[in-house]
């Protein structure tokens, strides 16, 4: 795993992009924070190739880990790295388990967005039309309010200092 942490700032890394097979949203959060935050020795290589960088390991998590739509996590911060694609909740993750390896505090918040049709569209490669980019994300289990374009999502604050 050392590769993936010298490599890191060039990405030669082998995606293997695995499925996911979302379950249906529930009640809750669809986190399981500590599991899914576990600090690795990929991640702990990885966050080391990055310097223990703020900024450097944030655009790592958004360059080159792909969105795929799904809700909650799945996957864990360890398999979205590996596999370089994850949805809101499992990129979270991984950017959670990098900054706290670097020495940072970081943690999972959950809410509603509000996001224009046309930015959906955009960010899940759809026609810009409601019924479409709502059967998409519906597809994946993911709680939309209607035609307000208001999906649960997940983030994640930190303490940079």
């Amino acid at each position: 795993m050392r590769y993936l942490a010298e490599r890191a700032k060039t990405l030669h890394i082998t995606r293997i992009k695995t499925p996911a097979k979302a379950p249906a949203p529930s009640s809750g959060s669809g986190l399981q924070p500590k599991s899914a935050t576990t600090i690795t020795d990929p991640i702990a290589d990885l966050a080391h190739g990055l310097n223990n960088d703020p900024k450097l390991i944030f655009d790592y998590v958004h360059n080159h880990i792909d969105y795929v739509p799904y809700y909650g996590s799945l996957k864990g911060a360890t398999l979205t790295m590996l596999d370089g694609a994850g949805n809101d909740c499992d990129q979270a993750a991984l950017l959670i388990a990098l900054l706290r390896q670097a020495g940072y505090t970081a943690q999972f918040r959950y809410g509603k967005m509000t996001i224009p049709m046309e930015d959906i569209s955009n960010w899940l490669g759809v026609e810009n039309d409601a019924t479409t980019v709502s059967h998409v994300l519906s597809g994946g289990g993911i709680p939309l309010n209607g035609y307000a374009n208001t999906p649960d999502r997940f983030w994640v604050q930190a303490v940079i200092e």
